[in-house]
């Protein structure tokens, strides 16, 4: 092992590693539900046709950003439903 002049001992790195980190894909929405609605979107997921065709070409932030989609879109159908007459 290699020591500096105060006899402290000195590492040499040969190799340099980088981490990057970034944000996993999500799973897909699909839960096996499939039925395209009025509105434009699967019933089960709330994803479109175009989202539900191109889900493995997305990148990974476009697929979180349909989730979070899907998710505006199930609640608007929830607040659709409340307000729908019996």
């Amino acid at each position: 092992m290699w020591r500096d002049s105060f006899n402290r001992p000195v590492l040499y790195f040969t190799e340099v590693v980088v981490f990057v980190l970034t944000a996993s894909a999500p799973a897909s929405p699909c839960i096996q539900t499939c039925r395209i609605g009025p509105q434009g979107w699967c019933e089960g997921c709330y994803r479109t046709l175009s989202e539900i065709s191109g889900w493995m070409r997305l990148g990974v932030d476009t697929q979180w950003a349909v989730i979070r989609a899907c998710e505006t879109r199930r609640i608007e159908a929830l607040k659709a439903r409340q307000d729908a007459p019996l």
